[in-house]
Formats: structure tokens, sequence, C-alpha cells
């Protein structure tokens, strides 16, 4: 459990130092986030589900959009995870759709 919760925490780590190390000036291009997080997971047993993603998601999306130094409007954060208030559900499908509607978005010099 706390290799997993390591594992977690170590990949937003990860995604946030490579946003603030990247080489496009913030001022420049808008940046787009999709966070998703999947605690529940029907097909196997209800004690391996994960407790930590719905909590990793309000700490991301909350760094993104409050740190001046990476430069996310709320509107450009698209949170997709279970049982987390304003968030849609972490399917196939809106995972998708996410990626397909910021694509369109993106622009030249934007920052997926």
């Amino acid at each position: 459990m706390f290799a997993r919760r390591l594992f977690h925490v170590l990949g937003a780590l990860l995604i946030a130092s490579t946003l603030l190390l990247a080489p496009v000036q913030a001022e420049t291009r808008r940046n787009f986030a999709i966070l998703v997080g999947v605690s529940d997971y029907p097909s196997i047993a209800k004690e391996s589900w994960l407790q930590g993603p719905r909590n990793d998601m309000e700490l991301v999306r909350g760094f993104l959009a409050s740190n001046p130094a990476v430069a996310f409007q709320p509107d450009d954060i698209v949170v997709l995870a279970d049982g987390l208030e304003g968030a849609a559900e972490p399917t196939l499908a809106n995972i998708r759709a996410a990626f397909a509607a910021m694509a369109g978005e993106g622009g030249q010099g934007g920052f997926i």
C-alpha cells in the first residue's frame, strides 16, 4: 500500500517539475491539464481500492490553479475522478473526450 501511494506522489511531483521546467515561457502560451484519479475499481475487492487519488487530484488541481509559475487558468484544468465533487467520472470515454477537446483548443504554442 505504501509503495502504491509513493508511486502516485512521485508521479505527481514528476508532472509538476516537468511543468515548472518547460522551455516555453508561461506568459506566451495557454496551459491545459487533464488530471485523472481512479480510487474505485468495481472489478476487484473493495479492500484493494486506492484511498489517495481523490486527495491527489484536489492537491494537484489546487497547485496548478494557484501557482503563478505554471500559469494554468482554472477553466483549463479538467479533473476526472470518482467520488470528487465537480469532477467527471474517469471513464475511457471521458478521458478520450477531454484529450480531444483540449487538442482542439491548444493551438500553436499551447501546452497540454
